[in-house]
């Protein structure tokens, strides 16, 4: 199954040279990270786009990238890391100590990630703090949507009630004037009555 990385509002090759940027210039993006792939081969990396049919170019919002982790695996164990998009996808996918090691001696930058996460990982109070913010905001996003679909629900139920009061009204209406039909022709019938006796 993959490993889904949803990413808006950055780009996975900002820290690239210019001469690497080409495959993975991402401003938002869904990178897809696959554990195993049928197709083996030289590249890790596929992007993809979405196309007209009619020629059109338009820049829209959103590129896919698949990387296939097994090719980057067997790319990582035959060559090691070459830049600093395999330095990334180092951090994302591996949890060797030898390979974390090298990955720090090679980009120190990854060192503060490390070390981050390792003092996260130490404080089992903060993660537990994360989780209820986490789950507090969810709670609140919960409550809300469902306070917007009771309040969608009571709109529907008070116009299903508006149209059923509409019917008895008109209803109402029609008992009226054949009630009145009905007395004016009790009222004949007790005129014509004394005429045929």
């Amino acid at each position: 199954m993959p490993l889904r990385l949803l990413i808006f509002g950055s780009s996975l090759s900002e820290h690239l040279p210019d001469d690497e940027r080409n495959p993975l210039t991402i401003d938002s993006s869904i990178v897809q990270l696959f554990f195993w792939t049928p197709h083996k081969g030289g590249n890790c990396v596929w992007c993809f786009a979405q196309r007209s049919d009619t020629g059109i170019e338009i820049d829209l919002l959103q590129e896919y990238v698949f990387i296939s982790l097994d090719n980057f695996h067997g790319i990582l164990h035959n060559k090691g890391i070459r830049n600093q998009l395999e330095a990334w996808l180092t951090f994302l996918s591996v949890d060797e100590p030898e390979t974390i090691a090298k990955l720090i001696r090679e980009y120190p930058q990854f060192e503060k990630y490390y070390e981050e996460i390792y003092k996260l990982c130490r404080n089992t109070e903060r993660v537990m703090q994360m989780f209820s913010e986490e789950l507090r905001e969810l709670d609140r996003n919960t409550v809300q949507y469902m306070i917007d679909d009771m309040k969608d629900e009571i709109d529907a139920q008070k116009e299903l009630l508006s149209q059923k009061d509409d019917k008895i009204e008109a209803q109402q209406g029609t008992i009226d004037a054949q009630r009145k039909e009905l007395e004016e022709l009790k009222k004949r019938l007790a005129q014509l009555e004394p005429e045929m006796k």
